[in-house]
């Protein structure tokens, strides 16, 4: 650069002299020298080397400044990661306390009560409950109190403890069941109820037919019951000492008047003796007492 100066220079005065031997191609050599652009516009814009270096430092920041406009800003990066991790719809995942509101759904234990029952069975247990104590006996003239034999056959009759209230609830009871229409059918024919007897056996009622004689034991027992007395006003109740072919005889008002156990079992006793024929229709001669005093605790005819 600096050989190129000095020759065009030195040619520049030999050509104002008028000597213009060697100049020629040394002018050429020195056109061509500096024909290129970059050359020329270095010579004539920058008078040292230092504006060539801040031109060449300037293009290396303005290529800075475009590397980075091409690479995409540091703030577009929190976007992109808000769209792609989607905090938001985590939510909409069920939490755990949703689960215990499902779970009402599912029908309890106690729904089970409400499949169809028997709309009888409350009453046929308070029937059968009704049916056992009215059974109950204590001594063996209690059980003369007929009542119906069982749910389903209304219509029969057994023997009760007919000194209880027992019995009386079992008999309006049993209208109630057949309205209800709990009961169901026989499944036989009713006993002859005329034939048998009530007996207390091991503390319970049982319906049975007796012989002629068991039947004139059993009302001796009942007389013998009946003539106990305390004072001779006790005894003013005149009734025959046997079934069959019996004697009058006073016994105690209080306890074999009408209407009292005593006398409804003897009463049970002869409607059976007569069913099974068991004596004649004949006269017997017999005293009749007028008047009977409590002698030793018992009634005695004078």
């Amino acid at each position: 650069m600096k050989i190129n100066r000095f020759n065009s220079l030195f040619c520049a005065i030999a050509l104002a002299s008028g000597a213009q031997t060697g100049c020629a191609d040394s002018a050429a050599t020195a056109v061509m020298g500096t024909i290129e652009a970059d050359s020329i516009a270095g010579d004539a814009k920058l008078p040292n080397g230092d504006a060539a270096q801040a031109t060449d430092s300037q293009a290396d920041v303005q290529q800075s400044n475009d590397v980075q406009a091409e690479l995409p800003p540091q703030d577009v990066q929190p976007d992109v990661l808000l769209v792609d991790v989607q905090p938001d719809v985590q939510p909409d995942i069920a939490p755990p306390d949703v689960q215990p509101d499902v779970k009402p759904d599912v029908p309890p234990p106690d729904v089970q009560p409400d499949i169809a029952t028997d709309p009888c069975k409350d009453k046929l247990a308070q029937y059968s409950a009704l049916h056992g104590k009215a059974l109950q006996c204590g001594t063996p003239f209690d059980c003369y109190g007929p009542g119906p034999a069982s749910i389903d056959c209304p219509n029969c009759s057994l023997f009760y403890n007919g000194k209880t209230m027992d019995l009386q609830n079992l008999i309006d009871y049993t209208p109630v069941l057949t309205a209800a229409k709990c009961n169901g059918v026989c499944s036989g024919a009713c006993a002859d109820m005329t034939k048998q007897v009530g007996v207390c056996t091991t503390g319970s009622c049982e319906t049975k037919e007796l012989s002629c004689k068991e039947l004139d034991q059993a009302a001796s027992l009942a007389l013998a019951e009946g003539a106990k007395c305390s004072k001779d006003s006790d005894c003013t109740f005149k009734v025959s000492n046997m079934l069959g072919c019996g004697c009058p005889t006073f016994v105690n008002m209080t306890s074999m008047g009408p209407g009292k156990p005593l006398f409804l079992y003897m009463k049970m006793l002869v409607l059976a003796y007569k069913a099974k024929v068991c004596t004649a229709d004949i006269t017997c001669a017999c005293p009749d007492p007028n008047s009977a005093k409590c002698v030793a605790g018992v009634c005695i005819g004078q």
